[in-house]
């Protein structure tokens, strides 16, 4: 187990712990450790001095230092942990720091539990949805940081008194239907064992009932309330929250009639050779915590419609890209690459299809990827037809 231990400087002091076991961490005096005393008494009679009489005719009185279970736990992540909608299991980690502050080596089970509903770890936050099946490990490999192949371990093993070491609960698949702000809340607990097997997770440690006595190691539970355990039950529980963090995106299309061959463009009606305008806009809201990178969107048109090859445009509001407003054409299967096509331009119908990744093209000066969105920004598209 990769534990984390403070380390006291020089060789000399290293020594002298590892050859004086009665010595006291920072946890206190070591379990099992035996404290002898003896007493010595100096007196006089008529003067002269005696000799020393020592305690029970100098048999020490000893007693055997009894296990302090005791445990601390911290979730190290300061925030939630973003998480996306739709992403696989292991996208995103939470990460606890353990810390045996008794004054014996143990073993800790670990277990994480989804809330339901509630306050989350952070301020602000309230668990409204799981993060999939997750998994829980203790740190068992040499990199920092949960590392998949490394840290496999799911209890952590053999930790002595004052060392630590982290513990990840690391998310399953996120549902899609998860939504910007969206929380997940976990309560991950550690629970006390005995640490005599090595690689084996041993009994769940008990407390001494009742009086202890002084010639056997008994156990006492010294821990804090958690989460959601009580204090002194051998156990420490703390919560940490998954965060979705998503784009925000709405989709709107509108019509006018631009123009007929009546009216012209005074007072224009929906009939037969009247010009409409449509225009589809995609906004991501100023709420949204990240970007959107659209791809494309298609438009299936009426078998009354026909597209118009000129006229169309894109603007994009909201942005810092070098340009944002730009004219396109409608042609069949996007032959000039613009970004918009249709299947056949000739014919009335058809399905229209715009790449944005191609129509808000890379701006890496500004820092835009391709079809990216920005939070607070919004891309109109319009275009065309003629109604048959």
């Amino acid at each position: 187990m990769n534990f984390k231990r403070l380390r006291l400087a020089g060789l000399a002091v290293a020594a002298m712990l590892a050859f004086s076991p009665s010595m006291a961490s920072a946890a206190g005096t070591a379990a099992g450790t035996t404290i002898t005393n003896l007493a010595g008494l100096t007196f006089a009679v008529g003067g002269v001095t005696q000799p020393v009489i020592q305690s029970n005719a100098g048999v020490s009185t000893d007693f055997i230092v009894d296990r302090k279970i005791n445990i601390n736990a911290v979730a190290v992540d300061t925030a939630g942990v973003a998480i996306t909608p739709g992403a696989l299991a292991g996208s995103s980690v939470l990460t606890y720091k353990i810390t045996n502050t008794g004054n014996d080596t143990q073993d800790f089970a670990l277990a994480a539990t989804a809330l339901a509903g509630g306050a989350g770890a952070f301020a602000g936050n309230t668990d409204t949805i799981d993060a999939g099946s997750v998994t829980v490990f203790a740190e068992s490999g040499v990199t920092p940081g949960f590392q998949a192949v490394e840290d496999t371990a799911i209890f952590i093993d053999a930790l002595p008194a004052d060392g630590y070491t982290n513990v990840y609960i690391v998310s399953g698949a996120i549902p899609n239907t998860a939504v910007n702000g969206d929380v997940a809340t976990y309560d991950l607990t550690a629970t006390a064992h005995q640490s005599l097997t090595p690689g084996t997770l041993d009994a769940i440690e008990t407390a001494t009932a009742g009086a202890g006595t002084l010639n056997a190691v008994d156990v006492a539970f010294a821990d804090t309330a958690g989460a959601s355990d009580v204090a002194n039950d051998g156990k420490f529980s703390i919560l940490d929250d998954f965060k979705v963090q998503s784009a925000v995106i709405s989709v709107a299309k509108t019509a006018i009639v631009k123009s007929d061959p009546v009216n012209g463009a005074v007072n224009p009606q929906a009939i037969p050779g009247a010009v409409i305008t449509y225009t589809i806009t995609i906004s991501n809201g100023a709420a949204a915590t990240t970007s959107a990178n659209l791809t494309t969107i298609t438009d299936v048109l009426n078998a009354a419609l026909l597209i118009n090859a000129t006229g169309a445009s894109w603007t994009v509001t909201g942005s810092t890209r070098a340009a944002t407003t730009g004219a396109l054409i409608a042609d069949t299967l996007n032959a000039n690459g613009d970004g918009l096509g249709i299947t056949n331009s000739a014919v009335a119908g058809g399905t229209l299809t715009a790449t944005y990744n191609t129509i808000l093209a890379i701006d890496a000066v500004n820092g835009y990827t391709a079809g990216e969105l920005k939070p607070g920004e919004s891309v109109d598209l319009v275009f065309d037809v003629t109604l048959q």
